[in-house]
């Protein structure tokens, strides 16, 4: 689950969520203002391989490496063997 507004934190939150881990996408200026709308704990990892995808979305490396992004276990498709 991706979550990258305050609407979706609240919604998150009505499930039971306490913590959100922000996508590394998102500017200082847009964390500011879902952490104003918001009382759930924010984390943001402001580092990360260059990569196409959207932070935590990553099926490239799930379908040629079995290897989740989701659970931290990425595999960059650029770092795997092509032989």
């Amino acid at each position: 689950m991706t979550i990258s507004s305050a609407e979706a934190a609240a919604i998150a939150q009505t499930l039971g969520v306490t913590r959100v881990v922000l996508p590394r996408e998102l500017s200082i200026e847009e964390i500011q203002a879902m952490s104003a709308r918001t009382d759930l704990e924010l984390e943001c990892f402001v580092h990360g391989a260059l990569c196409v995808s959207w932070s935590g979305q990553c099926l490239t490396s799930e379908a040629l490496q079995h290897r989740s992004a989701n659970r931290g276990n990425v595999r960059r498709a650029a770092a795997c063997p092509t032989t």
